[in-house]
């Protein structure tokens, strides 16, 4: 495949770092770069994409160095037709992703304001979870890059560096930020969420291979996505016996707009688990 655009995220530290720590470290920037995807860019067909159609791979490992990089991927050749987006618009992406995520740690280290769509408690949260593998040690150095593959060779085009002493005060700073979008301060509290689907991948009962999409109908009438900012809640809900399709949920939420128009429902607390009517009613039974 020629010209394809790379992000890459790069974790230049010393000494062992364990394994979880470097995994949340990897799921919160995959995890807010499909986040801003959704809410800046378009498909080539004009729609918000409602997917993601990257992979983030571990591509090298070396004393004090783990190098990683995001590349579009789809079964098969990617075009214009079959592809959320052409490669060139990835282009795009990665590189105002990046732009992002420079300005948003810049922020952190009161270099600059906060950029737009940054406002959530999950994207100061999952941002101390990038910061940390560098944060925690000393004389180490956070890279994000955007290259681009072509037959003459890897480029880079952009490339953005972080001390540990930069990382760590920018961790700081996160952290607070994300305990001060406290989870009581949500746009809706105690209302009830319906799941009419549910990734397969993670619930055995659940039929379809869809992200999960949640109806509030106090909020809006269609399925919008979910994105739970708790992993134990998301667990919690995946979980559990029976089918969570059929479930009732009573959860507190951020709604996130695209263009004034509810969009993601982002779920910051799950306070309880509700099963059908009938099966309630069967437990009451002698």
């Amino acid at each position: 495949m020629s010209d394809t655009p790379i992000l890459a995220l790069n974790f230049r530290i010393e000494g062992p770092v364990e394994l979880s720590e470097l995994t949340a470290a990897l799921d919160a920037f995959h995890r807010q770069y499909s986040r801003h995807l959704r809410l800046t860019q378009l498909t080539h067909s004009g729609q918000r994409p409602g997917s993601d159609e990257t992979k983030l791979y571990v591509r090298k490992l070396e004393t004090g160095s783990v190098f990683t990089e995001m590349v579009p991927w789809v079964e098969g050749a990617i075009t214009a037709s079959t592809a959320l987006m052409p490669l060139l618009e990835y282009h795009e992406a990665f590189r105002d992703y990046l732009t992002f995520a420079k300005h948003l740690i810049d922020a952190f280290l009161n270099k600059s304001e906060m950029p737009a769509h940054s406002e959530a408690k999950c994207v100061s949260s999952d941002f101390a979870d990038v910061l940390a593998p560098v944060a925690r040690r000393r004389n180490g150095s956070l890279e994000i890059a955007l290259k681009h593959e072509t037959p003459e060779g890897e480029k880079t085009e952009m490339l953005c560096s972080f001390t540990s002493d930069e990382a760590m005060r920018a961790r700081t700073r996160a952290l607070e930020l994300a305990r001060d979008r406290d989870e009581s301060r949500a746009d809706y509290s105690n209302v009830i969420l319906y799941l009419p689907q549910l990734n397969s991948q993670t619930h055995p009962q659940s039929p379809t291979h869809t992200a999960d999409r949640g109806v509030i109908e106090r909020i809006h009438s269609k399925p919008l996505k979910v994105v739970w900012v708790s992993e134990q809640d998301s667990m919690r809900v995946k979980s559990a016996q029976g089918n969570p399709l059929r479930n009732s949920y009573l959860v507190d939420v951020n709604v996130e707009r695209v263009q004034g128009k509810p969009s993601v429902y982002c779920v910051v607390r799950l306070h309880e688990i509700f099963p059908p009517e009938e099966e309630e009613e069967g437990r009451l039974l002698p």
